[in-house]
């Protein structure tokens, strides 16, 4: 019997091994998605912000004329 467990380790490490791969795969296309998310909404902060500095600089430049 001990002889069978032997031979199934190899199997179940090879099982074990692919899980982990899929979930390092996993894990790696989550970050990136989170990335994306907090990279467009900084752009649209940023996008704001631009916005809003435009409309003071046409402020102050009709205040100027």
């Amino acid at each position: 019997m001990g002889m069978h467990k032997k031979k199934n380790i190899p199997r179940y490490n090879f099982h074990f091994r692919e899980r982990f791969i899929r979930l390092q795969h996993e894990n790696k296309m989550l970050k990136l998605r989170q990335t994306e998310e907090n990279n467009n909404e900084q752009i649209l902060i940023l996008q704001a912000s631009c916005e809003q500095l435009k409309d003071q600089n046409n402020q102050l430049t009709n205040d100027l004329w």
